[in-house]
């Protein structure tokens, strides 16, 4: 299993928990950032900090251009 499949799966298992709030997003940073480590630890993904924060962050950053991509081409409809 590739790394980038590895740090995807960890990710989406953040997500899923529940913990992640959407309101404060440097709380969710940790939050996902330790999730994903605690993921890989349990399931032996051999993924270091340095990478599961690279790639968390990453994430987080294309996610958030998506959803005001998004959020701009609804109001626009709206008009």
């Amino acid at each position: 299993m590739s790394k980038t499949i590895k740090l995807m799966e960890a990710f989406d298992q953040a997500l899923a928990t529940g913990a992640v709030n959407y309101v404060d997003r440097d709380a969710d940073t940790l939050v996902i950032i330790n999730t994903m480590s605690t993921y890989a630890e349990k399931n032996n993904l051999n993924l270091t900090e340095g990478e599961i924060e690279e790639f968390a962050i990453a994430e987080l950053n294309k996610r958030s251009a998506a959803a005001a991509d998004f959020l701009y081409n609804r109001q626009q409809i709206e008009k």
